[in-house]
């Protein structure tokens, strides 16, 4: 037998300024006076570890609302429910992961990337659930497309003395483990399982649906500025240097980028006529 919602009970499942509070008393978005839509003004980031190589664009010509999908209705939305679910757009996202082993190489990846031409992003992984240092992503529509692009990937990066290294370990398996096609965020997988069992159900269309009704949608075509872009650079410098890559030292001059502090241990290899603490 249906159970008949009550006013209450539709009023609260069509909420969506409840739903997405936290947007207005943190991120300060506002209900725009024409027509009531739900709006922020975004901008591109000074604190991003990423180099943004070419943006990603879908088959029907808008770009990825990655905003959106992620930062607002997982983010603000799913990760908040009692069963967390991924967002019908990021169903379709698959991405080549690229993982350089040193700065050097994540520069290498950078210029291959320009060269491929190919929507995708390369820079430091900060995040703590992620391993390793450095990362690189070019973003697919399909799996059939991200297994095209893996192999174009692939055939790269064997052709460069510099990259090949990358291909040589693998898993248990024999598939390469730092050259790999995913499917979504990390972020989606950690919080709802193995991504060959996501599901969209009835109840995520219903809340999607709202947001994407209210909620107006980010459709800047933005290219980092060259300013932002040395910036970047300047920051892996330093992150390599803090996590003792030693490749750093070919963007150095091989100088550190700190003054080395000068020590005591084993003296009778210390150089000569070097005075003990404290002497005149």
């Amino acid at each position: 037998m249906d159970v008949k919602a009550s006013p209450y009970d539709l009023l609260a499942g069509s909420d969506v300024i409840d739903l997405l509070h936290e947007l207005f008393d943190k991120y300060n978005y506002k209900l725009r006076d024409e027509d009531g839509k739900i709006t922020g003004k975004l901008s591109q980031a000074i604190d991003t570890p990423w180099i943004h190589i070419k943006p990603a664009i879908r088959s029907d010509g808008k770009p990825y609302d990655c905003y959106k999908w992620h930062k607002i209705m997982f983010n603000q939305i799913s990760q908040k429910s009692k069963k967390p679910w991924v967002p019908s757009e990021c169903h379709q996202c698959w991405k080549v992961v690229v993982r350089p082993q040193t700065l050097e190489q994540l520069f290498g990846v950078e210029q291959m990337m320009y060269a491929l031409d190919r929507p995708s992003k390369c820079g430091l992984e900060l995040r703590d659930r992620v391993f390793g240092h450095y990362g690189g992503y070019w973003y697919n529509e399909s799996i059939d497309e991200g297994r095209f692009c893996y192999q174009l990937v692939f055939d790269a990066i064997k052709e460069s003395d510099l990259l090949a290294p990358i291909l040589d370990e693998v898993d248990e398996n024999g598939r390469t483990k730092w050259l790999l096609l995913k499917r979504g965020c990390t972020e989606f997988e950690h919080a709802c399982g193995d991504s060959l069992h996501w599901k969209i159900s009835p109840e995520q269309k219903h809340i999607e649906a709202l947001v994407n009704h209210y909620v107006v949608g980010d459709d800047q075509y933005r290219q980092q500025p060259e300013h932002l872009k040395r910036h970047v650079h300047k920051r892996w410098i330093e992150y390599a240097f803090e996590n003792a890559d030693p490749t750093v030292f070919k963007f150095t001059d091989g100088k550190p980028l700190y003054p080395a502090y000068r020590t005591y241990h084993q003296p009778e290899k210390m150089p000569p006529e070097t005075p003990e603490p404290g002497e005149d």
